[in-house]
């Protein structure tokens, strides 16, 4: 058995040797990707015995050296191997504005589909408009190789170019209802007009996430809605979200509302909360950070007669919007902390989870006062404030105001380690105990130094 061990070792390493020896090259005194010389990654690239990943991988780290030199890969775009030339117009990317020119001749010049793409996504990736007119005859024209014209739309959807909406809105059309939709160019025609986000933009991709008979077409559209940034097409979104009859197509418009932090945005989703109440409206309304959200949010947390998962829902809502809300949080506490039975109170619980998610300053006193009740559910719930975010944040910080917290925190704490028989929470109550005791030792020792 002791012999069997001993070779299974030795197989191991050896295996392990030889995956380091092809990560770092493959031959002896190679170095890795980031610390060759551009030479040697020419080297590699026009080897013929190399792998084809590994030649790209070189490509990439070649376009992305420190000490590129565009003089040193245009004699690649000119050799008879269509792959040394697709590795050429790859490291060309790394040339920025000053490769354009070079890439665009391969573009229109070059007979093979692949450097063709490949040289498109290079366009995209530097990103300089000057190809954008190049690259739309391109994605228009009707002869173009099924490879290089899939580079070039995702090229104009990189570019994100206003001059490309038009050919993007015509390939999704005509693309998105052939028989075959897992290949094709309109995925980067989608993506394109996600980034465009005005309204002829996102009018398409709500009728693509509607329309289209392919399921995988409409989830690709739809997911893309969630996405949208563009105030321009915030009045098209709206009526996705308000009155699109796919259940799909409005979950994901109205998170894409929440991406906008405006009045009309709140108006928009606060009609969708009435039409259809559900926490993905909620929680976009939260995303949006807008100090309007804030009473209609409140409004939903503190109605007794609202389901108990949206009230805790429109709570997680107000932890996204911050400390805008912490006013307005405080007014409501300051109703509801005088009653003895106030753990046992819907609103004071709520109150109190939406306060643990947020940081600020202004919530040390709201502690304070859990800690110093005496009610019984009071002292049954102080471990369950320990674990609260907030708790957390407290003890981030090394201001007098905390220190005082946590002193008059500890006796509780220390209590209720000695009496807790679960094994985890006793872990956590003692670290916790713990990370006080150094916060407070801490700020003694930093007094004593002064």
């Amino acid at each position: 058995m002791r012999t069997i061990a001993i070779l299974v070792v030795l197989c191991f390493l050896q295996c392990f040797s030889a995956f380091l020896h092809g990560a770092t090259g493959g031959e002896e005194g190679m170095p890795p990707f980031d610390t060759r010389s551009p030479q040697q990654l020419l080297q590699v690239i026009q080897d013929h015995e190399r792998k084809w990943e590994e030649r790209r991988d070189c490509a990439t780290a070649l376009a992305d050296h420190p000490k590129y030199d565009n003089r040193a890969i245009l004699p690649l775009l000119k050799s008879a191997d269509a792959e040394v030339r697709m590795l050429g117009a790859i490291a060309l990317r790394g040339g920025a504005e000053a490769a354009v020119p070079e890439l665009l001749r391969v573009l229109q010049k070059d007979p093979n589909g692949s450097v063709q793409f490949f040289a498109a996504l290079s366009l995209g990736k530097i990103g300089d408009r000057r190809a954008v007119p190049v690259l739309i005859r391109f994605a228009d024209a009707g002869d173009t190789h099924y490879r290089a014209r899939e580079g070039v739309v995702s090229a104009l959807a990189e570019i994100s170019d206003p001059r490309a909406i038009d050919v993007l809105v015509r390939i999704v059309k005509t693309e998105i209802y052939r028989t075959n939709n897992k290949v094709g160019p309109w995925r980067e025609a989608l993506n394109g007009l996600c980034k465009l986000g005005n309204a002829k933009a996102v009018e398409t991709l709500g009728e693509a996430a509607t329309k289209c008979p392919d399921q995988f077409v409409r989830g690709n559209a739809s997911s893309l809605l969630r996405k949208l940034e563009n105030p321009d097409g915030l009045e098209q979104l709206a009526l996705l979200a308000l009155e699109n009859k796919n259940l799909s197509v409005r979950y994901h418009a109205i998170q894409g509302v929440g991406n906008f932090h405006s009045d009309r945005a709140v108006a928009i989703l606060s009609m969708a909360y009435r039409q259809e109440p559900s926490r993905n409206t909620l929680l976009s309304m939260g995303k949006t950070g807008h100090d309007d959200t804030i009473p209609i949010l409140l409004g939903v947390m503190l109605d007794n007669e609202t389901k108990r998962e949206f009230r805790y829902y429109a709570a997680s809502a107000l932890t996204l919007v911050g400390q805008s809300a912490v006013p307005s949080l405080l007014r409501e506490w300051a109703k509801v902390k005088g009653d003895s039975r106030i753990f046992k109170d819907r609103d004071a619980r709520v109150l109190l989870t939406t306060m643990s998610g947020i940081a600020d300053s202004r919530l040390l006193p709201v502690w304070k006062e859990v800690f110093n009740m005496t009610a019984p559910t009071a002292r049954k719930s102080r471990w369950g404030m320990h674990r609260l975010p907030q708790w957390e944040f407290l003890l981030g910080r090394f201001d007098a105001g905390m220190v005082k917290i946590g002193k008059d925190a500890l006796p509780y704490i220390e209590e209720l380690h000695q009496q807790e028989q679960h094994d985890l929470l006793c872990k956590q109550l003692a670290d916790l105990i713990e990370r006080i005791n150094y916060k407070i030792n801490h700020k003694k020792n930093s007094k004593a130094k002064e």
